[in-house]
């Protein structure tokens, strides 16, 4: 996997080929069909505007990503891209995912070696999801 779920933020952490987020297999964005640089404008375009463009894209550093469902259907998807002048890429979702859920295991690995970066990691979960089991709420009665 080319990234970390919980850490990969930073336009730098997409394409610094020395980053500690990055895979030691630099070449998992290429297999998919894009650059580390397009995958974190896909990021930014969903994040901060739920679309596939991003300034990134908008401004050529980055192409948007289109993906397709069956593999069968990429190379046709992105020669119609090329032909209406999108500048886009094709990736295939399952690859995608697959390599997503490679890279939440590398991570969770990495983690287990790793004391200090295991407890930022867990400070940083805590503060993204809260977890307050249902028997320490205490209900209020409904004001009539």
């Amino acid at each position: 996997m080319f990234f970390s779920p919980l850490t990969y933020s930073s336009r730098s952490a997409a394409s610094s080929p020395t980053s500690s987020t990055l895979s030691p297999r630099p070449s998992a964005p290429r297999q998919l069909g894009c650059t580390a640089e397009d995958l974190y404008a896909a990021r930014c375009g969903l994040l901060h505007s739920g679309a596939a463009e991003s300034k990134l894209s908008r401004e050529k550093h980055a192409s948007e990503l289109w993906y397709a469902t069956s593999l069968h259907s990429v190379p046709g998807i992105q020669a119609f891209a090329q032909r209406v002048g999108a500048n886009a890429k094709v990736v295939y979702l399952t690859a995608l995912l697959t390599a997503f859920s490679q890279g939440v295991v590398q991570f969770s690995d990495e983690l287990s070696s790793d004391e200090t970066r295991r407890r930022e990691t867990a400070e940083r979960i805590r503060r993204w999801l809260r977890f307050v089991p249902g028997e320490t709420v205490t209900p209020r009665p409904i004001a009539q």
